[in-house]
C-alpha cells in the first residue's frame, strides 16, 4: 500500500514534508512517515500545530509536501501572512481525515498559490481508497478515482448497485482491507461483507469513475419525510463570509421527526435570523436550519476532525 499511495502522489528522495499530524494516526503514519522513508525525503516533525508556526514554517523551510486536516486549512485563512508568504516550493497540499468544504478549498488554493488536493480513505482501507495524483485532472467536488488494485461500488441496503450518478454507500474491497476490528466480531461481521468493506459513507459516482462524497450515513437528516443532507448546508454555510466553521446535524422534533440545527462559530456577532435568510437564499425550505447555535469553537478530534457526537447530546 505504501508503494502504490507514493506513486499516486509521486513523491521523490528531493521533497521537503512537514508533518504536524498525531503519529498515532495512519494518515500521519503512511504519507507522512512510511512515504518518505521509502524514497529517503526530509520529514520534518513538529509537535504541535500552532497556525501562525505552521505557515510561516512551509514557507522558510521551503516545504513540498504538506499534510493536513480541514481545520488546518480553516485556521491558515485567518491568517493575514497567508497572502504575504512565499508558497512557490509547496506542490502538494494534502487534505485528509474528514470533507474539506469547496469554499474553503478554493480560498486556500487562491492564497497559497497550490491545487489542495482532497482523497476519501478511513483506517479499515490502509487510509487511501481515492484521489487525484499531482498535475492530474481534477474534477470539481471529487474525492479522484480509485486506487490501482481496489474494487469500489456504491450500493443501496440491501447491497445491490445503484444506478449510476444515484447516491448510496460507499464499499471497496482490495489488497489494503483490514482483516477487522480487534476482539470485535460483530462489529467486524457487519463491517466486512463477501470480502467488501461498508465504509458507512455515502456517495455516487460519474460516468468517469469519479467519487463524490455526500455524507456519512449515520449523519443523514430525515426531516418530514426528507433526506437532507448536512455536508450540503454546511457546504452553504462556509460560503457566509463571518462563518469559520460549521456542524449540521439532526435533533429529535415532534412534527417533523427530526429538524435540521447548526452549530455555528463567527468571527462577528450575527443573529439566528440572519443566518437563516442567507440560508433561504440557497437551500430549498426544507434543507434550511431552524435551530442556529453560536459557539466559540466545535469540539474536535486530536487531528482536529470536528466532532458531531458532543453535539447531539446537548
Amino acid at each position: 500500500m505504501t508503494e502504490t499511495c507514493t506513486k499516486m502522489t509521486e513523491v521523490i528522495h528531493e521533497d521537503r514534508v512537514l508533518v504536524v499530524l498525531p503519529l498515532f494516526h495512519a494518515y500521519a503514519k503512511l504519507q507522512g512517515l512510511l512515504q518518505c522513508v521509502l524514497k529517503g525525503s526530509t520529514i520534518y516533525l513538529e509537535e504541535r500545530f500552532i497556525p501562525e508556526v505552521i505557515l510561516q514554517k512551509i514557507a522558510d523551510y521551503k516545504i513540498t509536501i504538506y499534510l493536513g486536516v480541514p481545520t488546518m486549512y480553516t485556521m491558515f485563512l485567518s491568517l493575514p501572512k497567508i497572502h504575504e508568504l512565499d508558497f512557490s516550493n509547496l506542490r502538494l497540499a494534502g487534505c485528509g481525515g474528514a470533507s474539506l468544504p469547496m469554499e474553503i478549498m478554493e480560498r486556500v488554493n487562491k492564497a497559497m498559490g497550490v491545487e489542495l488536493g482532497e482523497g476519501y480513505g478511513q483506517t479499515e482501507s490502509t487510509v487511501m481508497i481515492s484521489c487525484f495524483p499531482p498535475n492530474s485532472e481534477k474534477q470539481y467536488g471529487s474525492v479522484g478515482l480509485p486506487l490501482p488494485g481496489i474494487d469500489l461500488k456504491i450500493v443501496e441496503p440491501s447491497g445491490r448497485e445503484v444506478p449510476l450518478g444515484e447516491v448510496g454507500e460507499i464499499i471497496f474491497r482490495g489488497p489494503n482491507t483490514m482483516k477487522g476490528y480487534y476482539k470485535k466480531e460483530e462489529e467486524t461481521n457487519d463491517t466486512i461483507k463477501d470480502g467488501w468493506v461498508y465504509t458507512g459513507d455515502l456517495g455516487r459516482q460519474d460516468e468517469r469513475g469519479f467519487l463524490y462524497i455526500v455524507d456519512r450515513k449515520k449523519d443523514m437528516i430525515i426531516r418530514g419525510g426528507y433526506n437532507v443532507y448536512p455536508r450540503e448546508i454546511e457546504e452553504v454555510l462556509y460560503t457566509h463570509p463571518d462563518i469559520v466553521e460549521c456542524a449540521v446535524i439532526g435533533e429529535s422534533d415532534p412534527v417533523f421527526g427530526e429538524e435540521v440545527a447548526a452549530y455555528i462559530v463567527t468571527k462577528e456577532s450575527r443573529s439566528p435570523e440572519e443566518i437563516v435568510t442567507f440560508c433561504k437564499q440557497h437551500l430549498v425550505h426544507y434543507k434550511v436550519p431552524r435551530k442556529i447555535y453560536f459557539l466559540s469553537e466545535l469540539p474536535k478530534t486530536a487531528t482536529g476532525k470536528i466532532l458531531k457526537t458532543p453535539l447531539k447530546s446537548k
